[in-house]
């Protein structure tokens, strides 16, 4: 992808921006840094749930891969209905603690 390539990308969202820009009261380079940002936060929490998913990494590893706490990802799991793995060593310990 070129800069003009980018340009006209950031051009088909330019109503939107405009908009957002306006109610956040921000400059439109803020904007599109924190939608990248967003975006990108996004991506790893979807891209770590999916190898979760796919049973390669374990729930502790999807956290690290998405930059989030275990309890962070754990939540995350949970507002998007995905089915947590609990090994049996896993809560045997976890009861044993409460």
């Amino acid at each position: 992808m070129s800069t003009e390539d980018d340009f006209t990308f950031l051009d088909n969202y330019s109503k939107q921006i405009k908009e957002i820009t306006f109610l956040m009261k921000s400059d439109r380079a803020a904007i599109i840094q924190k939608a990248f940002d967003l975006g990108m936060r996004e991506l790893f929490i979807r891209a770590s749930i999916e190898k979760y998913n796919e049973g390669n990494i374990s729930l502790g590893r999807a956290a690290e891969m998405a930059d989030l706490s275990y309890i962070e990802m754990f939540q995350e799991m949970h507002i998007r209905g995905v089915f947590i793995r609990y090994g049996k060593e896993r809560l045997t310990k976890e009861l044993n603690d409460i």
